[in-house]
């Protein structure tokens, strides 16, 4: 069985990716495997993954393996695994941050 690419060169091509398609249609869904690539990627690095539902949201979940890659601190390390905003979680019970 062949060896993966280590962490790095994975996300260096992952990045290529999802620029490119963030550049084309930031507000187009990504592909499944693009997503599932990212959540490899990030359970590589030890990084609780996002879910993105944007190719914007995506391109900001890679660049924060990148911060966590060079050592820097995750920004999110102890924020919620998800994008929703405010009035999502207003529209489904859970409290807002309107208060």
């Amino acid at each position: 069985m062949a060896r993966r690419p280590e962490p790095r060169a994975q996300l260096m091509a992952l990045t290529a990716l999802v620029l490119d398609g963030a550049r084309v249609d930031p507000q187009r869904q990504p592909g499944e495997s693009l997503v599932e690539w990212q959540r490899d990627v990030a359970a590589q690095l030890g990084v609780l993954p996002r879910h993105p539902r944007t190719f914007r949201e995506l391109l900001d979940g890679v660049l924060r393996l990148h911060r966590v890659m060079k050592g820097l601190g995750d920004p999110l390390k102890d924020g919620p695994a998800s994008y929703e905003t405010a009035s999502d979680t207003a529209a489904d019970g859970r409290a807002s941050l309107a208060s």
